[in-house]
């Protein structure tokens, strides 16, 4: 189960390298930014199916996963904001 845990709004800065998609350490999920539809899918890796469709912020850019804490965080391009996703 996902779950949104916070929205945390950030200062406008500049990004030259992001990344729109990240992968969990056991490789059994991705984690995917749908940038036009502002939300993210978590993708079984083993049958290539979506288990997940998360609403986030404006524009989502950078996807990060968090082995240590099992977060996952989402930078918001147009909302100035990261978006923090616990499951």
């Amino acid at each position: 189960m996902y779950r949104l845990l916070k929205i945390v709004q950030t200062k406008s800065f500049t990004v030259k390298y992001y990344t729109i998609g990240s992968l969990s350490p056991d490789n059994a999920k991705i984690y995917v930014a749908n940038t036009l539809s502002n939300d993210i899918y978590i993708i079984d890796s083993t049958n290539n199916s979506a288990v997940a469709s998360i609403p986030v912020g404006t524009h989502p850019y950078g996807v990060v996963y968090n082995p240590d804490n099992h977060d996952i965080y989402i930078a918001n391009y147009d909302s100035n904001t990261v978006c923090v996703i616990h499951q």
